[in-house]
């Protein structure tokens, strides 16, 4: 309590750099309270490409169920629904609060596959890892308030089946709303 009071006897160009440190790391302690999902998630935004996976030994057993849909005279437009549908079916979605105990993160293929269940972000990364084992180039892009699937042949799991041009104004397909 001793402490408190020193601080409010500073000038307060002193005292507001303190106090905004303390807030930023309260934000944060609520935000991210385990330190090591934290920093992996820090870790996987820095390239989030990295997280496709099209050979992961987890997403084979999909892989497989998923190839008999895919012939290879299917349009790619077609192709990227079948794909879109599969992951919304195989992978509900879930606040990552509730999945992971933090206000965001963005999982591997096999940390997907494994909890089950995942927001838009895991679900982008099992898609483009399905695509890419089917032929697609894809990358991961965000707008930072929706993930989703970019190919060399169109999109998936976009906002409504379009692409997120702009801010969102629409519903998010991925949970209802946004």
């Amino acid at each position: 309590m001793n402490t408190v009071l020193v601080l409010n006897t500073w000038p307060w160009y002193k005292r507001l750099p303190v106090k905004w440190a303390i807030l930023a790391f309260t934000v944060f302690a609520v935000c991210f309270p385990y330190p090591r999902l934290a920093y992996r998630h820090l870790q996987h935004w820095r390239n989030p490409n990295a997280l496709i996976e099209p050979k992961a030994p987890a997403l084979q057993p999909w892989v497989e169920e998923l190839r008999p849909s895919l012939p290879a005279d299917l349009p790619p437009r077609e192709a990227l629904q079948r794909v879109e549908g599969f992951v919304y079916k195989k992978v509900p979605y879930e606040w990552d609060w509730n999945t992971w105990g933090l206000s965001d993160y963005l999982p591997t293929v096999a940390e997907v596959i494994e909890m089950g269940k995942e927001d838009c972000d895991g679900r982008a990364v099992v898609a483009a890892s399905l695509l890419e084992n089917f032929g697609f180039k894809a990358q991961i892009v965000t707008d930072f308030a929706h993930v989703w699937v970019k190919t060399d042949k169109g999109e998936a799991m976009g906002l409504d089946g379009a692409r997120p041009s702009s801010p969102p104004t629409r519903a998010c397909k991925c949970s209802g709303t946004l």
